[in-house]
């Protein structure tokens, strides 16, 4: 470790007068992560990321699709951003693994129903951030292609004037599907298909009116009427503000902006995070 961190100092010293023990921090953080997710490649061993490490019975789980694909514009930007386009074999790699989860319908499943899966929203809308980013960086327009199927599957599916009820892990309609509306708008980005920005719009006041006060959500938890956490919350604020800024829409912003509020308030905070 005394090694790498030399490594890093030098790397980032090189041509500069000075350097904040912040920039060495962060640089030391993002090689580590990235080695994470490299190994977690590796052990997976099936062309995806691996959903994790099980400490208890110390073996690597199977490949996740939801997070590999939004695992892979992090990689593309991190490997632009060191110069280090060999890693674009491995990211096409990765793309290559989602190709083949594809449902009959155009979706992909959950990572616990892999050998029988059925198509579920959330981590489908996840997997379209991975096959556009493929598609940027590589110019196949089969990752568009399935991009689109996707998107299209998803549109076919929601309920009216609001957001998903059906194909929802664990049976549950979940405010995070603010991060499928994100992926739907990435898609009308893209293709100018308007379906896909109406759609999104449709789950964002969905879910604004799932909001409280404090900043918190209802229907933002695995299981129905449970209380959030903060895994659920980061997700459900996160898509809404990318949501915002694509849509130039404030109330979206500030919707993010106040359960971020809520997390640097004492008196609500991170240990209050798991409860109303």
């Amino acid at each position: 470790m005394k090694l790498q961190m030399v490594e890093i100092i030098s790397r980032i010293l090189h041509g500069r007068k000075s350097v904040s023990l912040e920039e060495i921090k962060s640089h030391a953080h993002l090689d580590a992560a990235v080695q994470w997710v490299l190994q977690a490649h590796h052990r997976a061993g099936d062309g995806g990321i691996s959903k994790g490490y099980d400490l208890m019975r110390g073996k690597w789980a199977p490949s996740y699709p939801e997070t590999t694909g939004y695992t892979i514009p992090t990689l593309i930007n991190v490997a632009k951003k060191k110069n280090e386009e060999s890693w674009f074999p491995l990211i096409r790699q990765l793309g290559e693994y989602l190709l083949s989860k594809v449902t009959e319908e155009g979706g992909v499943g959950h990572w616990g129903t892999m050998d029988n899966p059925s198509p579920v929203v959330f981590d489908t809308g996840q997997v379209i951030f991975g096959w556009l980013a493929c598609w940027k960086l590589f110019g196949e327009d089969r990752f568009l292609d399935y991009s689109i199927k996707a998107g299209d599957w998803l549109v076919s599916i929601q309920s009216p004037y609001e957001g998903w009820n059906r194909n929802q892990h664990l049976g549950v309609e979940k405010v995070i599907d603010s991060r499928v509306a994100w992926s739907l708008l990435e898609l009308y980005k893209h293709t100018n298909k308007e379906i896909y920005r109406r759609a999104a719009q449709s789950v964002l006041e969905w879910s604004l009116t799932q909001q409280r006060e404090n900043g918190w959500f209802d229907n933002c938890s695995f299981i129905k009427g449970d209380y959030p956490i903060t895994h659920t919350l980061a997700y459900t604020a996160e898509g809404l503000l990318e949501c915002g800024l694509l849509l130039k829409d404030t109330r979206y912003i500030n919707a993010s902006r106040r359960t971020v509020d809520a997390f640097l308030t004492p008196e609500i905070g991170w240990k209050f995070a798991n409860r109303f």
